[in-house]
């Protein structure tokens, strides 16, 4: 239950990141997808991504506990890193786990 509201803030927080054009949503487990419509250059992702993980970086209250999470966020723009959704997604995944890789807490592009 305690996990279940920690997503439920987690997506909040990540609506609050992203216009209302953009969209949010669960993967699985605790991945999550964000997909940043009308952008011109990576450096627009870059600057969400800087922003997402500012409002992560701020505690969760959920009833008596405080906790703390580390984002890693891996980037991939359309086209120069896929022309496709599959493609995309796939490249976003690979650089979500190198960033994982190097301690988190932030982002890398393709």
């Amino acid at each position: 239950m305690l996990g279940d509201i920690l997503l439920q803030k987690i997506a909040r927080r990540l609506r609050d990141c992203v216009r209302e054009s953009d969209t949010v949503g669960r993967m699985g487990g605790d991945e999550f997808l964000v997909l940043l419509n009308n952008i011109d250059t990576v450096d627009d992702a870059r600057i969400i991504a800087a922003k997402i993980c500012a409002a992560l970086d701020q505690p969760f209250a959920i009833g008596d506990n405080q906790l703390c999470i580390t984002p890693s966020i891996g980037i991939a723009h359309y086209p120069q890193h896929g022309d496709n959704e599959s493609l995309l997604i796939q490249h976003a995944d690979e650089a979500m786990y190198r960033s994982k890789s190097a301690g988190g807490n932030g982002y890398t592009v393709k």
